[in-house]
């Protein structure tokens, strides 16, 4: 499954592009990770949508789930620092997708 948040429709101010991460949880295709890479020399904020409905199986507890979810936040957030971001903050407000303004 793959959720494409449009430009429009963020909060950041300026050049923003939308990315779409569909490799999976904790891999994300080459080229993905080379756009993030691109965009950030280019200065143009991102906004990265991975959904998070795989997290939803009734055999993974609360707790459980919510290591998973900390865990792939950390792994997107040093992602998107190691490609040139500055500035990354999550959307709370979103339901089964974790949505991170990226700013460079």
């Amino acid at each position: 499954m793959t959720i494409t948040l449009e430009p429009e429709q963020t909060s950041v101010t300026g050049n923003v592009e939308a990315v779409s991460l569909d490799g999976g949880l904790f891999f994300q295709p080459l080229p993905v990770v080379e756009r993030a890479r691109q965009l950030a020399r280019d200065g143009t904020d991102i906004v990265v949508t991975l959904p998070l409905d795989r997290l939803n199986d009734p055999r993974l507890t609360g707790v459980t789930r919510q290591l998973l979810e900390a865990s792939v936040e950390s792994h997107l957030r040093s992602a998107l620092t190691a490609a040139g971001y500055r500035t990354i903050s999550r959307r709370r407000e979103v339901q089964d997708a974790m949505v991170l303004d990226a700013t460079a």
